[in-house]
């Protein structure tokens, strides 16, 4: 008796011989547990791992993945430690930091921005 020849050239399978039900072809699991990456079986080169995008296009936050949970997007921290500016953030854009009036419409007055103190209004 000559073996059966079960492959079925197709490498997302493992292929068997069963005595009572002849070739098997059972498909293979491609599932890393990663949850960054988008697991496919290609029929010629098997299993796949491509990494999953997590940009949010936002540019308020940080996008990373985690193995276990994902993407994750932390917001951003938009502080530059200036009390002259008002510290935001634009989607499209990212931080900005816009400078504050220190004029205190008083003439008798020299108005100024400390870095640290913010607005100074010195006679």
């Amino acid at each position: 008796h000559k073996a059966a020849n079960c492959s079925d050239s197709n490498a997302c399978t493992v292929d068997s011989c069963d005595a009572q039900k002849g070739c098997l072809n059972t498909p293979i699991s491609c599932n890393d547990f990663n949850a960054c990456t988008n697991d496919v079986c290609d029929k010629v080169n098997g299993c796949v791992y491509t990494s999953v995008s997590c940009n949010d296009f936002n540019a308020c936050t940080v996008d990373s993945c985690d193995a276990a949970k994902g993407c994750q997007h932390t917001a951003l921290v938009c502080n530059d430690f200036n009390a002259c500016t008002v510290d935001s953030c634009d989607k499209a854009k990212g931080c900005i930091y816009t400078a504050i009036s220190c004029n205190d419409s008083n003439a008798c007055t020299v108005d100024k921005c400390d870095a640290a103190k913010g607005c100074q209004h010195t006679a």
